[in-house]
């Protein structure tokens, strides 16, 4: 029975580690330590962590809109990481999502890099070289490396023509997974609702290089819906009988 996950768990993340499942995700000012949930089955979930120690109640504003965004859990270089923004970005590491958890570290930022905004996710694609997502206003979309300390190395993979004419409205909460040997990107395309989805051969700036598939859930047409497109998607997964799941909010 949907939703899996009552009360407030926007902009989720998953993560699949064997037969286990983890999620994060943005908890704003409602609970500054960015709860971990943990599943065996996509269905029932159990609070089994928080990343951040109580002490830094203070450290982010409580007030709507403001708090921790993002949330984005992930695996790469033998650690658990997640990477959040709080006034910037941000990222923890663990040898176990049940922690303990390290002191939050600040993702560096250059002139090439440019300011790293929010709702970021983490991709780590086959060969296990991770890269950020980057979404930062409503125009810049871009993908970089990431390092084994956690920081951003590497080029920058341009892809601000995802959203150049505002075909999205916001092209926000990017993530991306990998199938049958293609990329997939998926954009919501604002907080009202829309969620579309990108596929190309390779990682690659160059806009001829993609293809656009638009929407990617069908029109849900049950009768008292308010919320007709669920969006901000975690990744989608695979699971070991070959069919493709994800986790997306909805109001």
């Amino acid at each position: 029975t949907n939703p899996v996950l009552p009360g407030d768990h926007p902009d989720p993340t998953l993560l699949r580690m064997g037969d286990d499942f983890f999620h994060c995700g943005s908890s704003f000012h409602f609970t500054p330590y960015l709860p971990i949930y943990h599943s065996k089955d996509l269905v029932h979930w159990e609070l089994i962590s928080r990343v951040l120690p109580p002490e830094k109640a203070g450290w982010v504003t409580d007030r709507p809109s403001a708090g921790i965004w993002q949330g984005a859990i992930t695996y790469f270089y033998g650690s658990y990481w997640i990477y959040f923004s709080a006034n910037g970005q941000w990222f923890c590491k663990a040898d176990s999502p049940w922690g303990p958890w390290s002191a939050a570290e600040r993702v560096n930022t250059n002139p090439v890099t440019g300011p790293l905004g929010y709702d970021n996710s983490i991709f780590v694609d086959e060969d296990g070289k991770p890269y950020m997502v980057i979404k930062n206003g409503q125009k810049v979309n871009r993908l970089q490396a990431l390092g084994k300390d956690g920081q951003l190395t590497d080029t920058v993979i341009n892809m601000d023509w995802i959203n150049a004419r505002l075909q999205y409205s916001w092209a926000e909460g990017p993530v991306m997974c990998k199938r049958n040997g293609y990329y997939y990107y998926f954009p919501a395309g604002d907080v009202s609702g829309g969620q579309y989805v990108l596929r190309g051969k390779e990682l690659s700036a160059d806009s001829t290089k993609w293809e656009r598939l638009g929407d990617f859930f069908k029109p849900i047409t049950d009768p008292g819906v308010g919320f007709r497109r669920p969006n901000h998607i975690a990744a989608p997964l695979m699971l070991p009988d070959g069919t493709w799941w994800t986790i997306g909010q909805s109001y």
